[in-house]
């Protein structure tokens, strides 16, 4: 399953490592690991206010992505698709 994090951007919820307030890293190292991502062409900014930083491993990379999306919505997001496969995994093992 797909995650829509902003702009119209998906991306597959298993690549997800974390969502993290962009608030919380705008100071020392949490900058400067910014800056290091878009320096390597790590990041990709989905435009709009930046509201969250989001880590993922996209094949074995890790890449942040900055979303105008609020980490409280991604989490509601996240949460349904996961509520999804688990009530889909339960009608699976119910035909047997």
């Amino acid at each position: 399953m797909f995650l829509n994090i902003g702009s119209n951007f998906n991306i597959f919820y298993e690549d997800i490592i974390a969502v993290i307030d962009i608030e919380d890293m705008k100071a020392g190292a949490n900058k400067e690991f910014i800056e290091n991502m878009r320096k390597n062409k790590n990041c990709i900014i989905l435009g709009g206010k930046n509201r969250s930083l989001i880590v993922a491993d996209k094949k074995g990379k890790t890449k942040i992505y900055l979303s105008s999306v609020s980490v409280k919505t991604i989490k509601k997001r996240f949460t349904f698709i996961a509520a999804y496969l688990k009530s889909d995994v339960r009608a699976r093992n119910y035909k047997k």
